[in-house]
C-alpha cells in the first residue's frame, strides 16, 4: 500500500491552544497531499472520551501538560486504541526519554522546534500502519487456509527438531490434540 487513508482522522492532545493551532494549521496546509481532519482536546477526560470511540487514524500528543503527561497519554492510547499510530509532539524530549517513548509504543516523536518534520512523520506513520494492517490481514487469511485445510500440515525447526506448528487435521490423522502434538517431536514417532 503506497498511500495513507484518503481522509485521515487525527486526535491531537495539547493543553497549549497556540501550539494546537500551529499544528492544525500545518496539517491543513499539507491538505493537498494529506487530507486530514483534526480533533483537538486539551484535557485527560476529553482525550480518554475520544479514545474510547477510537475512530482515529493517528494520535498526536504533547509531552508536558498539567495534570497529565505524554507517557500516560501513550499508555492510555495503547490500552484503548492499540493499533493507532501515536506521535509525541513536544517542545523538549531528551534522547533517553525519546528512546523510552519509542520502546513504550510511540510510533515517532517530533520536537516543536522542528515542527516541519511533523507532516513527513505523519505520512510515514500512516503508511506503516496501513502496511501492518495489510500484513495482519494476510496472516489471518493464511492461518485460516492452513487451519481449515483437509491435508495435515506440520512444521519443525529442523529435521528431527521440535514441531513449531501442527494443524488440526494432522493432529486428527495421528490421533492426538494439537497441544499434544506440539509437545512431541518427529523422533517420538520413529520406530526403534
Amino acid at each position: 500500500m503506497d498511500s495513507p487513508p484518503t481522509s485521515v482522522r487525527i486526535l491531537h492532545l495539547d493543553d497549549n491552544p497556540s501550539d494546537a493551532q500551529l499544528i492544525r494549521a500545518l496539517i491543513e496546509e499539507a491538505n493537498h497531499d494529506l487530507s486530514a481532519s483534526v480533533e483537538s482536546v486539551t484535557t485527560k477526560e476529553a482525550y480518554l472520551a475520544a479514545l474510547r470511540s477510537c475512530p482515529f487514524d493517528l494520535i498526536l500528543s504533547d509531552y508536558h501538560m498539567s495534570g497529565y503527561d505524554g507517557d500516560e497519554a501513550l499508555r492510555d492510547a495503547r490500552a484503548l486504541c492499540p493499533d493507532t499510530p501515536f506521535i509525541m509532539v513536544t517542545g523538549e524530549l531528551g534522547e533517553e526519554r525519546a528512546i523510552e517513548t519509542l520502546k513504550a509504543g510511540a510510533t515517532d516523536y517530533v520536537l516543536k522546534d522542528r515542527i516541519k518534520r511533523l507532516i513527513p512523520s505523519i505520512k510515514r506513520a500512516l503508511k506503516d500502519a496501513a502496511l501492518e494492517r495489510e500484513h495482519r490481514e494476510s496472516d489471518r487469511k493464511y492461518r485460516t487456509i492452513v487451519e481449515t485445510a483437509r491435508e495435515g500440515i506440520i512444521m519443525a525447526t529442523s529435521p528431527g527438531g521440535p514441531w513449531t506448528f501442527v494443524n488440526r487435521r494432522m493432529a486428527e490423522m495421528l490421533g492426538y490434540s494439537v497441544e499434544e502434538m506440539l509437545e512431541k517431536s518427529p523422533l517420538d514417532f520413529v520406530d526403534e
